[in-house]
């Protein structure tokens, strides 16, 4: 999840999931704690369907150009994963500041995030207040571009990225469900719910 200038995510972002439904409730002045566990829900009931759908064995025959295909696909998803806590997910040629990463408000950091700041050189910093609606936090209140914080692994569509987006990934929890990554289809679904939790949206 980039915070970046007017194409960001952090806090203007467009909802993936629970994109309309989710501004009717806002609408009806519902509450954040009402919000946050409906997505919850309609987060992992999707991806338990997910799951549940793509549990099928590959084909027994396949051909060696589908055998060579599956291997780069395979080989393919450890270099495109992306940590907020790796510090080559914060070199990006597009940026010539210092990288910052933002972290929730309410979010309570351990002493590892004091040494992650010096080991990676990144300026960590707490957005203004805890997200309750989705402009809650406008990108112009922002220092400087940066990363929002995930806490786990994830998958970027493409190598120049450093963000997880919420349509690609929908699309790249296809594919690691079927190559039998459920592990890292795992770690992005855990992202979206702490999205939801914290950010008030899917980015």
């Amino acid at each position: 999840m980039m915070a970046r200038g007017r194409r960001s995510t952090a806090t203007t972002p467009t909802p993936v999931a629970c994109s309309e439904w989710s501004q009717m409730l806002f609408d009806k002045k519902e509450d954040r704690n009402t919000l946050t566990s409906s997505c919850h829900v309609r987060l992992a009931g999707t991806v338990l369907l997910l799951i549940t759908s793509l549990s099928v064995p590959a084909c027994a025959q396949e051909g060696d150009q589908d055998q060579s295909i599956r291997h780069y696909i395979s080989a393919a998803w450890n270099t495109l994963t992306r940590s907020t806590d790796d510090c080559k997910s914060y070199e990006d040629s597009k940026v010539t500041s210092k990288p910052t990463l933002y972290l929730p408000a309410d979010f309570i950091a351990d002493a590892n995030f004091e040494a992650f700041e010096k080991r990676c050189r990144v300026n960590v910093l707490r957005l203004s207040h805890v997200v309750a609606r989705l402009d809650d936090v406008p990108v112009s209140s922002l220092r400087q571009s940066g990363l929002l914080y995930l806490p786990k692994p994830y998958i970027v569509p493409g190598g120049r990225f450093n963000e997880m987006y919420g349509w690609d990934s929908y699309f790249i929890e296809l594919g690691l469900l079927a190559d039998g990554r459920s592990d890292l289809a795992k770690n992005i679904l855990e992202n979206f719910l702490f999205e939801v939790e914290h950010y008030m949206v899917v980015c």
